[in-house]
């Protein structure tokens, strides 16, 4: 019993890392995307 409940456990935590990270990064690219996108209107403006 204590075996299968650390599995489910780990299981538990391992999707839950994947699941965070995947969040983190794609929270990242969109927070870079908009960087790029607010430096190429800055770039538009001043021309």
């Amino acid at each position: 019993m204590m075996c299968k409940l650390a599995h489910i456990w780990h299981l538990f935590v391992s999707f839950h890392l994947i699941h965070s990270l995947s969040s983190f990064i794609f929270s990242l690219l969109l927070f870079l995307s908009w960087v790029a996108a607010t430096r190429k209107t800055q770039v538009y403006l001043r021309a």
